[in-house]
């Protein structure tokens, strides 16, 4: 399987906001991972979702891969723990503070 970028990746407004050279850039480890035009609320949570892409990847390969809490967790505790990372990322996706 080939590797992406680590992250974390983050995003930043660039250019001017207004205008062609209006833009949104997504970088991770020092590189550009994708950069996006536009200044509507569509560009925003796109550019959103895009950089938190490993942090998606992470949780899914933490639910399918990995045991999650103490060995004597019960299963709702496990659960419990899942759905608030889930929620947090959700959150800053959405662009809500978490």
């Amino acid at each position: 399987m080939i590797q992406h970028t680590p992250g974390p990746w983050d995003r930043r407004n660039m250019g001017t906001p207004t205008g062609p050279s209006a833009r949104h850039e997504v970088t991770g480890n020092g590189r550009i991972i994708c950069r996006m035009g536009g200044l509507t609320k569509e560009d925003y949570a796109n550019a959103r979702l895009i950089a938190a892409a490993p942090e998606m990847l992470a949780l899914i390969h933490r639910v399918a891969f990995e045991p999650v809490g103490a060995s004597d967790a019960s299963h709702a505790t496990v659960l419990e723990m899942l759905t608030q990372e889930a929620r947090a990322l959700l959150a800053r996706i959405e662009g809500e503070k978490s």
